[in-house]
């Protein structure tokens, strides 16, 4: 005999009391507090399957049919007493049958993810060409744009014609150049930061600082 735990459900009130079943070769009988509250032959009782994951097993007795009793416990399901219980066979291949679907699931998503990180690793060189045609894009001239108009206002660029005029005479032909290579048209800005640094910002703004200028020797090494 097995004694498992498990739940009534008194469908009228909808109270849940915890009981315990008893389970024998004959039969299952309810119990609560250690009280019979009812038993039922094999040919009576009516088992099934249901809950969210479709294993909670589910019991009514013709007799007492205002509750229902539930319980996860599948322990006694694989019993030798069984055998010829075509019920409990049924129930029996249902389990077995949900046991697998997180195996499948698991299996589907590993797939997935191995097809995602298959195409991403043959198709990045697609993507980072991609990518790397769209480095023009209006956006980013609206964005470096906007920075640069942040700078003017606040007064960290240098307002200087003859400044922009001599890095235009020893570097123009560098930068036609790399403006050919790259399809970009490149603008120049000075910054009145004393630090030695420069640096680029999207659609084609270069910020060079005073220190830079102020530090090198020569124009080159600008």
């Amino acid at each position: 005999m097995f004694t498992i735990k498990g739940t009534a459900h008194e469908q009228s009130t909808g109270i849940r009391t915890n009981v315990n079943w008893k389970i024998s070769g004959k039969g299952i009988e309810i119990f609560a507090n250690d009280e019979k509250w009812c038993e039922g032959s094999w040919s009576e009782v009516k088992l099934n399957l249901g809950g969210s994951d479709g294993r909670i097993i589910f019991l009514t007795f013709p007799k007492f049919s205002d509750y229902v009793f539930s319980t996860a416990d599948h322990s006694w399901l694989k019993s030798d007493m069984f055998f010829n219980n075509q019920q409990i066979l049924e129930l029996q291949k249902g389990v077995a049958k949900g046991k697998k679907w997180p195996y499948v699931l698991i299996g589907l998503g590993v797939l997935v993810l191995v097809v995602v990180v298959w195409a991403l690793f043959f198709l990045k060189g697609i993507l980072i060409e991609t990518l790397s045609n769209q480095k023009n894009s209006s956006w980013e001239k609206e964005m470096g744009d906007s920075y640069i108009s942040q700078m003017k206002q606040s007064g960290d660029l240098m307002e200087s014609d003859s400044l922009n005029y001599y890095f235009e005479q020893f570097a123009g032909n560098l930068i036609s150049e790399v403006e050919k290579t790259e399809g970009v048209d490149f603008t120049f800005h000075f910054s009145k930061d004393t630090t030695i640094n420069a640096f680029a910002m999207p659609g084609g703004h270069i910020v060079i600082q005073e220190g830079l200028v102020r530090n090198a020797k020569t124009a080159e090494e600008v």
